[in-house]
């Protein structure tokens, strides 16, 4: 199980300042750009679905509105993130798929924020 976990958290390395560069969501959330591009923004991956922290009891969790311990905070969390996103730039691109090989993929609901 800790391995499941350890695996499935982000990580973004501190980098130099380049013209471009690919970032997770959380982790560009907090920086500015001239131009912000966001990629593959469909329903099945952003919001993310919540996911209790099987390490921190659930009530405490649901308690203190930590990331993943309910629909609703994560959905929070998600409008927070894409509108930070959105205002971190002077140009903002957002695309989506149209399909991933024969299934049909939607906008994610916060493509249009």
């Amino acid at each position: 199980m800790l391995k499941q976990v350890v695996s499935e958290q982000g990580f973004q390395p501190a980098t130099e300042e380049v013209p471009v560069q690919i970032l997770g969501m959380a982790g560009a959330a907090e920086m500015q750009f001239k131009h912000l591009w966001i990629m593959g923004l469909h329903e099945e991956v952003w919001p993310q679905p919540a996911q209790v922290n099987p390490f921190i009891p659930a009530k405490m969790q649901q308690e203190y509105r930590m990331p993943g311990a309910s629909a609703e905070v994560t959905l929070e969390h998600a409008r927070r993130v894409t509108q930070s996103l959105v205002r971190s730039a002077e140009q903002v691109v957002v695309s989506v798929p149209l399909n991933d090989k024969e299934r049909e993929l939607r906008p994610s609901p916060f493509s249009k924020l």
